[in-house]
């Protein structure tokens, strides 16, 4: 019987290895990638060790307005998060305290929006944008990601408002609170981890948006992903600074994740209610 669950455990972290194996493999092949030159990236059978280099990434950030891209997508994104997390949490606590005929199609239609290819509303969003001369800016790119998160965020926090019992709300008013107050010194410390899990991944949608990006900035509001593009020519591709430009733009979501990782655990919602 021992012998068996040792079996087990063996195979389930072989598994496990494997499959963690698999999935940072890209991220090392393209990290060691922008530390090799360009032909040591295409060399096969590949170079395993080779003496690293950084002129990919000062050649990015010296001959590139690289740092104005990074700063573009860091304003949009952060924006962008932080107007929809107002806009959505209150809307989604309107849905999940407020019973009125329609209130769960209503969440559900904001549900099914995310069903619907973005492409479809690139070229009206596009044209509205230059009627109100908002192409190549910021408020422009912040509108319409605005439009592509904010429907996600509702539905994920209406789920976060639903397991917090209203009883808590509901004797706060009894001590005098409005219903608003009442949400902002109950619920609202109780909703923490969910805003952040919630806004992370918002967070991760609009930094590593490309097509919006592409169709609706020039060079004024040009960000990270659309960037990366500028090394692809009809010379051919630059392969270690196309993988040194998508190392910098993968670390700043990568050190903001891991430094509020336990956020990201949904269940710290029930140990917030039971502590």
């Amino acid at each position: 019987m021992k012998k068996k669950r040792f079996l087990e455990t063996i195979s389930i972290h072989f598994f496990l290895s494997a499959l963690l194996i698999f999935a940072l493999f890209p991220i090392y092949w393209m990290v060691s990638s922008s530390l090799k030159t360009q032909m040591e990236a295409f060399i096969i059978p590949p170079i395993w060790v080779f003496k690293p280099i950084l002129s990919n990434y000062i050649d990015i950030f010296q001959f590139r307005p690289f740092l104005n891209y990074i700063i573009n997508s860091f304003v949009v994104a952060v924006s962008t998060v932080i107007f929809t997390l107002i806009i959505g949490t209150l809307g989604a606590f309107s849905l999940a305290r407020f019973k009125f005929r329609g209130s769960d199609d209503i969440a559900f239609w904001f549900l099914s929006t995310q069903m619907v290819p973005p492409i479809i509303a690139l070229i009206p969003y596009f044209l509205v944008l230059k009627k109100l001369y908002l192409l190549d800016t910021h408020l422009g790119l912040i509108m319409v990601y605005s439009t592509f998160t904010l429907p996600y965020i509702i539905w994920m926090m209406r789920g976060f408002i639903k397991e917090i019992p209203p009883d808590l709300e509901e004797s706060a008013m009894v001590h005098g609170c409005s219903r608003l107050k009442a949400f902002f010194k109950v619920t609202f410390p109780l909703l923490l981890p969910g805003l952040v899990a919630t806004g992370i991944f918002s967070m991760i949608m609009c930094w590593n948006e490309f097509l919006a990006a592409l169709i609706l900035t020039g060079k004024e509001a040009k960000t990270l992903p659309v960037a990366t593009i500028d090394f692809m020519s009809e010379r051919g591709i630059m392969w270690s600074q196309v993988c040194a430009a998508g190392t910098v733009m993968m670390l700043p979501i990568l050190i903001i994740s891991f430094f509020i990782q336990k956020y990201l655990i949904r269940g710290l919602t029930y140990g917030a209610l039971k502590g």
